[in-house]
């Protein structure tokens, strides 16, 4: 896609995999729980690719179908069913404009669409709902608890594209291991800056940066004017960061 040559044809498969017989052939290598079982199920795919004048068409949906499960005996209920929905068009030479992405389960919900220079992602992550019911599916599965929620969001401005984005947490946990404990606390974090554009393309840089995260016992904010990645024969830059608390 980078040289701007034309892929002309097209690909598209459909499929359908039987759940019970992977959880019961894979069971090892999955780490499934040994008081898990499932009972019935379906995961059915479709994939297509095709490739025109100007772009390549790109289009993925899988979506799990009457699930039954049991864990311990207890029935298991995954809702809603986890799904993804993934639908894009890759200009030649161009940037990528995704018409719709999707991923649905019960413990998240993310959502996308746009260009580099107009884009949305939000999305949501509850792991105390992850935890509840993989904890009973996957053998390794460690405690966990909190949620995420995310913002992000992309436009063409005079200096080139900014970028907005908000994260809020709250009392995530996860115990990686027996009595290893990591925590953040309830909180937000603001951050807003820009990417310089030339010939169309971003540079390796983030201009006008802003930053601000908000904890329950305190934060900090800060920003900076310039940062500019390495790249060929230039180190990294830094100008005008500032940092308070």
């Amino acid at each position: 896609l980078e040289s701007g040559r034309a892929v002309t044809g097209a690909v598209k498969a459909k499929a359908t995999a039987r759940l019970p017989v992977i959880a019961r052939d894979f069971a090892s290598v999955l780490g499934l729980a040994s008081g898990f079982k499932l009972e019935r199920g379906d995961l059915n795919a479709m994939f297509s690719v095709e490739g025109g004048a100007d772009a390549v068409l790109v289009d993925v949906k899988a979506e799990t179908a009457g699930l039954s499960m049991m864990a311990d005996g207890l029935r298991l209920t995954l809702d809603p069913a986890p799904s993804l929905l993934f639908k894009a068009r890759f200009p030649y030479g161009g940037w990528p404009d995704v018409e719709a992405f999707h991923f649905k389960a019960p413990f998240a919900d993310l959502y996308g669409k746009g260009r580099f220079e107009a884009a949305v992602v939000k999305g949501r992550l509850d792991l105390t709902r992850f935890a509840r019911d993989f904890r009973k599916i996957i053998k390794e599965c460690p405690p966990m608890v909190g949620s995420a929620h995310v913002d992000v969001a992309t436009a063409v401005g005079p200096d080139g594209v900014k970028v907005t984005s908000f994260l809020k947490i709250s009392d995530m946990a996860v115990e990686a291991r027996p009595g290893q404990l990591s925590v953040l606390p309830q909180g937000t974090v603001h951050f807003t800056g820009s990417v310089p554009l030339k010939a169309g393309r971003p540079e390796r840089e983030f201009k006008d940066v802003a930053f601000k995260v908000v904890l329950t016992d305190g934060g900090i904010e800060g920003g900076w004017l310039r940062l500019a990645l390495p790249e060929g024969g230039r180190e990294t830059v830094l100008r005008g960061f500032s940092l308070k608390s």
